[in-house]
């Protein structure tokens, strides 16, 4: 998408901004004391400055702590996540001495759900403050990113089997169609997405979109993450997906520390010239780039010799300037290369036992350099991914191996991984084979792992025989979810697509829709509902 489209949605951010003033003024009117969440202020800081809350009557500015705050306000306002945890810290807060004599308003993010209401009522301050709610919709992150940023949906709504948070999705796709007219297509994979455009439409019926709008997003396509869980286990090599595995990037912002111990904060988006250029690039060709860059940049640097003062000025205030803030940005990539590189020495060998364990190839080498790279306590991260990736594809492995593999993790990386394997088996992602003769690779034919073999092998038979394509029952094989689809009758070509991920998208995969959409010619917008995997 252009970098218009990042202005355009910068809608979503006045539409946030306009409601949190609202129940500033008319909701908890008069001066007053603000608490943070610690989760949200970053979240909230998108669209809400501290300027901004002060010219609303805020005075000070605390962040939640088990510890009450030391206020001299008459009046205290709470803004924290819809999560017990929270609350309860609150509960004790006003439970204190400190705050016995204060008004005290509790604004919950999204929703003030009925399980807290009730805590409320356990600790008997039901009648003790002024409950509010502040329905969070889509933010926008980048000029073709928006997030939910919803704390602890993957964990809920996946592992949990909690579906409460998606009606908050199908709230947050209700207030875009409103902003920017209803979504003609819309397309569904996954039983959790289907649950989403029945409460889309559950809302369109009962409330009503409040725009007539011509519709901006032509299509909207809705993925279940665990459709293809395995796919994260892979190593993600685009130049973003590496950063956000090394150093995690939260609402768009990225820190890192270099050798010397110092700390840089980055806000890394399309606004950013060099990250751009590079966010999608595969890692192996970002060094050439960046020396290409730094090339350039010599050429480009203005002279001073012949000048006169007049001249210098106009120089300092322009061009000059400009050219260092253009290689302050390039010295501080190649920083940020430089340390990606000696944080994943084995970044190359790694990727080469996937590609290896995806082809069902080399299967004993693999396994023994699985084995070593578990032995020499390399990174954890990649020795898990690697272990689980390879049980996948193979159909799961027999109890031996797979108590020799449980066995070397956890003494390599300690006992804090046992909830690992009790997480991914709630996910269905396990290391143990269910059948106590495990078939080799190559003889599969109706196996999870072939069913996996064949998914990631989808775009190569498609352009193959172009006539499978035709075939929905093909597509459903591959795809093991619930499918809907709603459009019209015709064969408009999509130029606005709005693609979402229910439980989280990595930076390779917004990568691959980049790259697609510029084959295509269509512009994407590609969407997590969660914190990123």
């Amino acid at each position: 998408m252009a970098s218009g489209g990042s202005r355009k949605f910068d809608a979503l951010k006045d539409v946030h901004r306009s409601q949190m003033i609202h129940l500033l003024e008319t909701d908890m009117e008069g001066q007053k004391d603000i608490i943070f969440d610690r989760d949200l202020m970053k979240v909230l800081d998108i669209f809400l400055g501290a300027s901004i809350l002060r010219s609303h009557g805020v005075g000070k500015i605390f962040t939640l702590d088990k510890i009450p705050p030391k206020s001299d306000s008459h009046r205290i306002v709470y803004c924290i996540a819809s999560d017990l945890k929270k609350l309860k810290i609150v509960c004790n807060h006003m439970l204190s001495q400190a705050l016995c004599d204060k008004e005290i308003h509790i604004l919950f993010v999204p929703r003030f759900l009925h399980v807290l209401q009730v805590l409320m009522e356990e600790e008997g301050l039901w009648d003790k403050a002024k409950c509010h709610e502040f329905e969070l919709g889509f933010l926008p992150l980048d000029d073709n990113v928006l997030s939910l940023e919803s704390i602890g949906f993957f964990t809920n709504v996946f592992l949990n089997k909690d579906w409460t948070q998606l009606r908050d999705v199908a709230y947050a796709v209700h207030q875009l169609q409103s902003i920017f007219g209803k979504i003609p297509d819309i397309f569904t994979v996954g039983e959790k997405a289907s649950k989403i455009k029945h409460m889309l439409d559950m809302f369109e019926a009962e409330i009503g979109l409040s725009t007539s709008a011509e519709a901006e997003i032509e299509a909207m396509y809705l993925f279940d993450r665990d459709i293809d869980l395995p796919a994260i286990l892979l190593s993600q090599m685009s130049y973003s997906g590496l950063l956000d595995e090394e150093f995690t990037f939260k609402t768009g912002t990225l820190e890192f520390t270099n050798e010397e111990g110092k700390t840089h904060k980055l806000m890394l988006s399309a606004a950013d010239e060099v990250f751009q250029e590079m966010r999608d690039q595969n890692f192996r060709t970002v060094l050439d780039l960046m020396k290409q860059r730094t090339k350039t940049l010599k050429e480009t640097m203005p002279k001073l010799s012949g000048m006169g003062v007049k001249d210098m000025k106009a120089l300092l205030s322009g061009p000059l300037q400009s050219y260092e803030n253009k290689k302050q940005a390039v010295n501080l990539h190649l920083t940020v290369t430089e340390t990606l590189v000696k944080c994943r020495p084995n970044m190359y060998l790694v990727l080469n036992a996937e590609s290896d364990i995806l082809r069902g190839e080399s299967v004993k080498e693999t396994v023994t350099f699985l084995q070593d790279h578990i032995c020499s306590q390399r990174g954890m991260v990649d020795s898990v991914r690697l272990a689980f990736l390879y049980a996948i594809c193979q159909g799961g492995v027999a109890t031996d191996e797979f108590l020799c593999l449980k066995k070397d993790l956890i003494a390599a990386y300690g006992a804090h991984l046992l909830p690992v394997f009790l997480t991914l088996k709630r996910l269905m992602i396990e290391l143990k084979s269910k059948s106590r003769f495990p078939i080799p690779l190559a003889q599969l034919r109706s196996s999870f792992a072939q069913s996996l073999t064949r998914k990631l092998q989808l775009l190569p038979i498609i352009f193959q025989d172009a006539e499978e394509t035709r075939s929905l029952k093909f597509l459903e094989e591959l795809l093991p979810a619930s499918a809907f689809i709603q459009r019209p009758n015709d064969n408009r070509m999509h130029r606005f697509v709005l693609l979402v991920f229910i439980g989280g998208v990595t930076f390779a995969e917004m990568a691959a829709f980049r790259k697609l959409g510029l084959l295509k010619g269509v512009s994407k917008l590609d969407n997590e509902d969660t914190e990123e995997l």
